[in-house]
């Protein structure tokens, strides 16, 4: 409580959880332009409420877009919607900056996109190799399976 203010800041934030082994349901793009992935932990769990931060660069290192967030759902999935110029970027010298929070659950370290870390880049390669196409709807240009594992 403030003094003399009379009101109450809360800051406790919401803390990252593992399911039940088999809890992790893949995230998949439903636009264009968009990254997905998943948190997940030994036996297909779940993590829920890992918060990821995506930042688009050019090649010359400027912020194109972002930072932007979003927390992983009770399935470990997410999804980050860039601007109309993320695929373009990537595919042309840019890249993705993606980073999970916390570094580690319970006690299990996080290792995004096989970095090793908790923040990976998903350069024009990691991209390609990561590359999500659907008919119906038309998706070009998104990337799917961008995912966080925490051992």
């Amino acid at each position: 409580m403030i003094a003399g203010a009379g009101l109450t800041l809360a800051t406790a934030a919401s803390a990252a959880t593992i399911g039940a082994p088999g809890s992790a349901s893949a995230a998949v793009p439903n636009a264009n332009n968009q990254m997905c992935g998943n948190a997940v932990a030994a036996g297909n769990a779940a993590v829920q409420g890992v918060s990821i931060t995506a930042s688009l660069y050019d090649s010359s290192g400027a912020v194109v877009f972002g930072p932007q967030s979003t927390d992983t759902d009770a399935a470990g999935a997410w999804c980050i919607t860039g601007n109309s110029t993320l695929a373009n970027t990537v595919l042309n010298g840019g890249h993705v900056e993606l980073c999970a929070t916390p570094m580690a659950v319970d006690g299990k370290s996080a290792n995004f996109l096989g970095s090793g870390t908790n923040c990976a880049d998903l350069d024009k390669d990691a991209f390609q190799d990561h590359l999500y196409t659907s008919v119906i709807p038309l998706i070009l240009a998104s990337a799917d399976g961008l995912d966080v594992t925490y051992s």
